[in-house]
């Protein structure tokens, strides 16, 4: 298990809000061609179980409420003799003001980004 703390800024009647981004490329970085498998968790609870691809990028993004003014954030074998591998992640308070009607006992998870301007499928 891997694991990341992050120490809030937590005051008196103030509610914090986390945004989790993490991106996984397997890529087939060590010629196995077995993409990995792994928990992602949140301060002990199963947030999501990864399955990484061999062609492909995932990434998972999630608005969390800080339970306390410490949180953390693990990454966790499931399979014997399987490496969880992180790519990118990104840990964020939002400001105080967004999200504000957000209820504290769930979290909000992202289903899906849409860019319906886009006159390309690539940006940049």
């Amino acid at each position: 298990m891997i694991c990341i703390a992050h120490k809030t800024k937590q005051l008196l009647n103030f509610t914090v809000k986390l945004l989790l981004r993490v991106g996984f490329y397997y890529g087939n970085y060590d010629g196995f061609s077995k993409p990995p498998a792994f928990d992602i968790q949140f301060d002990n609870n199963i947030w999501v179980n990864i399955i990484t691809s061999e062609e492909k990028a995932v990434a998972y993004e999630v608005v969390y409420v800080a339970s306390s003014s410490s949180t953390t954030f693990c990454v966790t074998r499931t399979i014997p003799n399987e490496f969880p591998l992180v790519s990118a992640i990104e840990l964020t308070e939002l400001p105080k003001n967004m999200y504000s009607h957000m209820d504290t006992e769930r979290a909000l998870f992202i289903q899906s980004r849409i860019d319906f301007g886009a006159t390309s499928e690539y940006i940049g």
